[in-house]
């Protein structure tokens, strides 16, 4: 199975001290002082020269060590830090390269903020206009659960609640009338409703806990984006926008 989501920790090394402290430290394999590892305890280290002199040269090789890969690994800080869940930023390698968002030559001439959804193709266009439109890689409804047609933005929402219809409940018993929103909401970390002549048509464009479905035809009608992917569209387009979807 392919991993989907980023989990690469960084790592440090001792550096620049001498013999005698290299051969001072070393690590059970837990995670101790001699393997350096970012984010860890310091069980496990364990003194091997037990000489006075060896131990405080040791102490001060680490210390300089510690400061020294500190500063260079520290990592930056996420442009998600103030999302109140966790967005889980997804290895974009493991896909299509065709399902990463990117600038295209806009397929129909629709107003600027507009959104196209070609089904078959597994894509979602925003206009940019003069010409241009943004493309993300989308999962659409599976077999006798896709939907087609016109329709408008009704509603914004971040980390939305869920509500699963009485069609899902009843082919998934046991499933609760609620899913508080949240990182393992279905619906992601952002939806736009879709209203058709000011009535909610129970489809949405949103976020998804199942990166791996996109590109796929596997959802209950609905249209699903990875989180980012989600994130960023939601930041770009408007309440009332046209939704075209085919």
């Amino acid at each position: 199975m392919h991993r989907f989501f980023d989990g690469k920790q960084g790592r440090a090394t001792l550096s620049g001290g001498d013999a005698s402290a290299r051969a001072a430290f070393r690590s059970d394999g837990a995670g101790g002082i001699g393997s350096g590892r970012a984010g860890e305890g310091d069980e496990g280290a364990i003194l091997d020269v037990p000489s006075r002199r060896g131990v405080v040269a040791a102490a001060g090789a680490l210390i300089l060590a510690g400061c020294q890969t500190s500063e260079r690994q520290a990592p930056p800080p996420s442009r998600y830090a103030a999302e109140p869940h966790e967005v889980r930023i997804v290895d974009r390698s493991k896909f299509d390269p065709r399902l990463r968002p990117t600038m295209v030559t806009a397929p129909v001439n629709a107003p600027l903020g507009s959104i196209l959804v070609e089904t078959g193709q597994h894509h979602l266009f925003l206009m940019e206009g003069d010409g241009q439109a943004r493309r993300y890689g989308i999962a659409v409804g599976a077999t006798g659960h896709a939907w087609s047609g016109t329709a408008r933005i009704g509603r914004k929402a971040k980390w939305p609640n869920w509500y699963p219809t009485d069609e899902m409940r009843r082919e998934t018993p046991g499933i609760p009338r609620m899913i508080p929103g949240g990182a393992a909401n279905p619906l992601g970390a952002r939806a736009l409703y879709l209203y058709q002549g000011g009535r909610d048509t129970l489809y949405r464009i949103h976020g998804t806990t199942e990166p791996w479905g996109i590109g796929t035809d596997v959802s209950s009608g609905c249209i699903r984006m990875i989180n980012e992917d989600a994130i960023d569209l939601f930041d770009r387009v408007a309440i009332g926008a046209q939704v075209i979807v085919r």
